[in-house]
Formats: C-alpha cells, structure tokens, sequence
C-alpha cells in the first residue's frame, strides 16, 4: 500500500537506497538495525500519506531527521516496523522580509548555515555541521536542573554558540508545520494551535511529525574561534576560568566556551580541551575568555583565530568525535561549582580504567549556562520553567564511543 501511494519512495532492505541511507547514521547502533522498509518523503504531503497508512494499520514506525541521536532505535526500528527518512526533504528558503527562515527536518546544519550564509543571515542552531535540524530543534537536549541538584525536566531545542544573545534555539523557533497522527497537516504558532505549538517545544517527538521549522534570523557575523588543548593538569583553572567566563556574559553575552575532559585509549592520552566561539570577526574584544586565554596551552593544537565562519568552528567539532562508532551518552545539568566537575572527572577517571588499553575514547563536556542564557526564557512558554534564580549552571554531557574490543555491557551493566 505505501508503495503504490509513494511510487519511488518505497525501498527495501538490500538495495542500494536503503543501504545508502544506513550508513548516514552518526552511531553504530541506529545502522545496524534493519527495517522492514524505508520511506523517504519529499514533502508534507508524502509524510502525511505514509503516516496515515501505517498508523491506520497499526504499524510500529520511526521518524529520522539527520540520524545524530546514538540510542538504538531513537531514528530507526527493526524488522517489526518502518523507518520514514526526512532526508530528503532538506530545503532553507526564507520570507520576503528575511525575517523568518523555513527548514525542512532533513536539512544537516552545514546546508543550512551555507544558504543563510549567502544571504547575511543566520540562526539560533547546533554547533555541527552534520546534525539535523530536526535533531537540533526538537530532539537535542540537556537534563535541567530548577533547584541544586534536583532533576525538574528536559531543555530540548539545545544550546547555541548564540544562546547567551538569544536563548537557546526552540525559545527561536515562530512556526511549525506538523503532521498529526491521522495524516492531518497543521500549521502551529503561538496564535494557532498554541497548546500543539507549546508542546512541541518541551515534548520532543511525541506531538506529531515535523515537516518545516520557521526559525527567527539574525544579522550574519564573522565568528573568532577554535580549539587548544591543554595538560589535564590545568583542569581547576580551567574550570575557574569557563565560571568565570559565565560571570562576564552579563556585560558581553557575544560568545560561548565549553570545556572537554576525557581520555583517548587508542592514543592513551588524557584531554583537556577548551572550544572558543566569539561573535566578533577578529577577537580583538573577547575579554570575556581573559581568564581562559591566559593559560599556558599545547601549541600541537590550536586552531584559534578570525574572520572564519561559523561551520569551520563546527566542523572541527564534528573531526574530533568519530561518525559510525558504538557510541553512549548521558546528561544532567549543576549549578556552576568549581569543584563537582573535578570530582565528577576522578570518578569517570576511575571507572573507565579498566579500558585504558582499548579504542575507547571518552569525554566529559561541561557546556556554561549562565544567566544571560537562562533568562532568556519567555514567561508564556517555558514549559521545563527554565530560572536563572540559581545562578550560572553546567550543562553536562558524558560521551564515549568504543570499538568491538570493548563489550557494551562491560560499561553499562
């Protein structure tokens, strides 16, 4: 039946479409499940026909934007159920006042930083060049935390090297179009189906398929940026430095610096590395990195400097995580602490010991929300009650991809 609805559009296991659209997954465990199909819609119309159908028949079935969450089965299903594949549908077009930019789900955010790019634009989004709108929107997320400590709920639409300027990208987002689960296609905002529309910005993927995101512009900008490494043993100022990065957004909220610790088994060396993103095309007024750029750092990287677009920020991120690996993830969120993310590294240190000698590679990136960030929540749609009344807070994210020498449930019992 999807076949004769959506001739072309159909593909099944083992030909050359379905096996090609496999190996995009960014980690191991979503390729190496097979469907008993693969539908790749061109356009709302063609989502809400397969949707219709397979809810209709009561058919299990997976929606995938880019392919960039590592859970298995969080973009794709086994035999007992049916992929649809947004990749196709990977459009940027923008209003006539270039005040709103229309993305379709499937567009990787490369595509879309290079068209608004063209037109001296940009947008609250992902620092990766390969993530899916739609992953970004509404499926990227952080654990929040409304008092110390205490898990209140999810951040989904995540967070942007924009964030301390504008928020974090769905408090961006004007319009969606969806395709409910009768195969009715809606137009939401805040005026029309506000309660869908409100929902959308804390529910993920539970709401309906999204076919087009309308996303506020902002003035394009030259960024100043890039990586260093530095010696693990340099991770307390490190800290003391990212907090007091946070401190200064309030006078300048023009930037964003992560700082990552973890370890590389394959080269059996630890990691301590601190990413620069600045919107300001030469640098010359980050003061709020003061504190950071005056430590002493490993010259064998460092690719700070100016006048550069954002993507090639982003795309030496994407470099040093590798694509189509086994790969797990965790996240929570702390109040800003100069030493919890001491303690929390010792104890990652400790318990991936046991796989000093492996592929594994692991890492710990503590991403800064600070005030200017969180008070950029609305008061009529922050559905997780987003506060800045705790003051500057971590974002924590515990990665790690392995190879086949290591066994998954060694790790995660």
């Amino acid at each position: 039946m999807l076949q004769d609805k959506l001739p072309g559009k159909v593909f099944a296991p083992g030909s050359s479409s379905f096996q090609s659209d496999l190996s995009t997954y960014y980690s191991a465990q979503e390729s190496a499940l097979i469907s008993a199909c693969r539908v790749s819609p061109s356009c709302a119309q063609d989502v809400s026909d397969a949707v219709a159908i397979l809810t209709r028949k009561g058919c299990k079935f997976a929606v995938r934007s880019g392919g960039h969450m590592v859970w298995s089965g969080a973009a794709n299903i086994d035999q007992n159920g049916i992929t649809i594949d947004m990749l196709d549908m990977n459009s940027v077009t923008v209003s006539e006042d270039k005040t709103v930019a229309h993305v379709e789900p499937g567009t990787r955010l490369g595509k879309v930083y290079d068209t608004l790019d063209s037109l001296g634009l940009n947008v609250v989004s992902g620092r990766s060049i390969t993530v899916g709108t739609g992953g970004f929107m509404i499926g990227g997320a952080c654990l929040y935390y409304s008092l110390l400590f205490l898990l209140t709920c999810w951040v989904i639409g995540g967070i942007s090297n924009m964030s301390p300027r504008q928020g974090f990208g769905n408090q961006n987002i004007v319009g969606y179009q969806v395709v409910l689960s009768n195969g009715t296609i809606v137009e939401t905002t805040s005026v029309d189906y506000p309660d869908l529309f409100f929902a959308l910005h804390a529910a993920s993927t539970n709401f309906g398929v999204v076919t087009r995101y309308d996303l506020k512009t902002f003035p394009f900008t030259e960024y100043w940026g890039g990586l260093r490494l530095f010696n693990v043993s340099q991770a307390p100022a490190l800290i003391n430095g990212t907090i007091s990065y946070m401190d200064k957004l309030q006078g300048d909220p023009s930037g964003l610096s992560t700082l990552t610790l973890g370890y590389n088994g394959t080269a059996g060396a630890d990691i301590a590395l601190q990413n620069f993103a600045y919107l300001g095309a030469d640098g010359s007024n980050a003061d709020i990195f003061s504190d950071l750029l005056s430590l002493p750092f490993n010259p064998s990287l460092n690719t700070v400097r100016g006048n550069i677009h954002q993507q090639s920020l982003y795309a030496e991120i994407d470099a040093a995580f590798g694509f189509g690996q086994r790969t797990l993830f965790s996240t929570f969120t702390f109040k800003a602490d100069p030493q919890f993310p001491l303690d929390f590294h010792a104890q990652a240190q400790k318990a991936f010991t046991p796989f000093a000698n492996t592929s594994i590679f692991w890492a710990i990136n503590f991403q800064p929300l600070g005030i200017p960030v969180l008070n950029k929540a609305p008061s009529n749609l922050n559905p997780q009650g987003i506060t800045d009344k705790n003051g500057n807070l971590f974002c924590e994210s515990l990665r790690f991809n392995f190879g086949h020498d290591v066994d998954t449930y060694s790790i995660i019992p």
